[in-house]
Order: structure tokens, then C-alpha cells, then sequence
């Protein structure tokens, strides 16, 4: 029997009918980042890797699969690419204007994500 290395906890990240996740892809997040579960991310498209969205400018790219620290170094990650969320758990990083999730609703319905108020 193979060892366990990371602990489930569920919670309530999805929403809808279904109350699954959606399509998920591989990234890199970028060096300096310490991303949570839950948390909307953004694409440098320069780079190819992803950060925290912290302004109201920036672009809904995916929805960070589980917490990950990239605070030394450049580390690997999934993300959910699409699917149906709870806005209340969706989660933000630090913010340089008055940003809100409410703020990346478009944004995010715009590439598949759903951010529902339940």
C-alpha cells in the first residue's frame, strides 16, 4: 500500500449541480509567490508562469488547484482552467487597488470560470 503524503480536506471551493472540479492545467508559479487553494490567478504571459491576481487590470487565468510556495523558487502547480465556484472561498492575492472577487467575475466567466454567491 502506497504511503500518504498530503492530507484531504474537503471544503466547499466548487459549486453547482455537479459540485466537481473542472478542467485543470499544469503551470508554474512565478518565483516570490505563495499561492492558497482557491486563490484566482493570472498568466505572465512574458514569463509563461502564473501569480496571485492583485489588481483589477489583470486577466482571470485559473483557479489555483492547492496551496503551493514558490517563495525561493519557481515551483509546478495545476489549476482549474474552467468550471463552477464559490465566490466566498475564491480568494485573492495582496491586492494594490480596491479589488474584490466581485471585480474578476467577467473576467473569469470569460475564460470558464463560474463564481457563484451561495
Amino acid at each position: 500500500m502506497a504511503d500518504l503524503t498530503q492530507e484531504y480536506t474537503p471544503d466547499q471551493l466548487w459549486a453547482g449541480p455537479a459540485r466537481k472540479p473542472g478542467n485543470t492545467m499544469t503551470v508554474t508559479v512565478a518565483q516570490g509567490e505563495k499561492i492558497t487553494r482557491g486563490t484566482l490567478v493570472t498568466m505572465d504571459a512574458s514569463t509563461k508562469t502564473v501569480k496571485a491576481v492583485t489588481a483589477k487590470t489583470q486577466a482571470v487565468f485559473g483557479v489555483a488547484c492547492e496551496d503551493v510556495d514558490a517563495s525561493t523558487k519557481a515551483t509546478g502547480t495545476v489549476v482549474y482552467i474552467e468550471g463552477e465556484f464559490n465566490a466566498k472561498y475564491i480568494k485573492l492575492g495582496t491586492v494594490s487597488d480596491s479589488s474584490t472577487v466581485a471585480d474578476y467575475v467577467v473576467s473569469a466567466r470569460n475564460v470558464g470560470i463560474i463564481l457563484r454567491n451561495l
